[in-house]
């Protein structure tokens, strides 16, 4: 019971202040969609570098990249999909 009343209260703290300042639901949404985007696009990088053997050589992993070209660009381009590596990894690719 306690966690419900302490949703209710945070919940009608945000409502009054939703009231007061409208426009503050924007900002709300605009930062929530902005990290739900910024999850799924760490998501997909992850999952096409699973797709890698990283202990290959780096000719290997060059053509691994090659052939991965499409999906990494269309999960936000090649500097989205280094940020998803490790330092490991990213000494392979440099």
């Amino acid at each position: 019971m306690e966690k419900i009343g302490e949703a209710y209260s945070k919940y009608d703290k945000l409502l009054d202040e939703y009231k007061k300042n409208p426009e503050k639901i924007d900002q709300a949404h605009a930062r929530t969609d902005t990290a739900n985007e910024t999850h799924i696009t760490n998501k997909a990088a992850k999952t096409i570098a699973e797709r890698f053997n990283w202990d290959a050589s780096i000719g290997e992993i060059a053509r691994l990249l090659d052939e991965n070209e499409a999906d990494i660009n269309n999960m936000g381009g090649m500097d989205k999909f280094m940020n998803s590596l490790n330092d490991a990894q990213k000494s392979k690719i440099k």
